[in-house]
């Protein structure tokens, strides 16, 4: 993995490749977006999107799976890149994370504004949230529209939440 981050603009860019190759998938797709990824220092994403490009180049049949969202590798620069750029935007939505091991972050938005976290492995709120950026080797997923939150478990304001998180993801 890259020491770091790749920009936002490249993730930006590598996730609506994947998401329009989800939909209408085709062999040369796939190596630009496994060029991308090895760019940005995903060598398991890069091998990922490599084997889908030879499977479809000889032959194989990929169902298109239409995607309505954002997605792709995350680490704990992208996460942050991620949250200060759904919040400046002021998305409404869910913040997906999956790690190996099983382990299931998620971060409600609200206008841009971080509202929940939920975590397979801490407790709600600011510990869920801390939670994420220790992640490594996740995958995310951004699903826009309004989240089911029940009482929300994040009261600090998010441009603080923000700046405790880089500084967490710095030690």
């Amino acid at each position: 993995m890259a020491e770091s981050s790749p920009s936002l603009e490249l993730l930006c860019e590598l996730s609506e490749l994947e998401r329009l190759l989800a939909a209408r998938p085709d062999a040369q797709g796939y190596r630009k977006l496994s060029l991308g990824y090895a760019q940005a220092g995903w060598p398991k994403e890069a091998a990922r999107a490599e084997l889908k490009a030879k499977a479809l180049a000889s032959g194989a049949v990929v169902v298109p799976t239409p995607v309505q969202s954002l997605t792709g590798a995350c680490n704990p620069g992208v996460l942050v890149e991620i949250l200060r750029a759904l919040h400046e935007t002021g998305k409404t939505g869910l913040l997906e994370l999956t790690a190996p091991g099983g382990v299931h972050v998620s971060l409600a938005l609200i206008g841009g504004r971080l509202v929940d976290a939920q975590s397979s492995d801490a407790t709600a709120g600011e510990p869920s949230l801390y939670r994420a950026v220790f992640l490594r080797a996740a995958r995310y997923v951004f699903l826009p529209g309004p989240p089911l939150v029940g009482t929300p478990s994040l009261q600090t304001p998010t441009p603080e939440l923000l700046a405790a998180l880089e500084a967490r993801r710095h030690g």
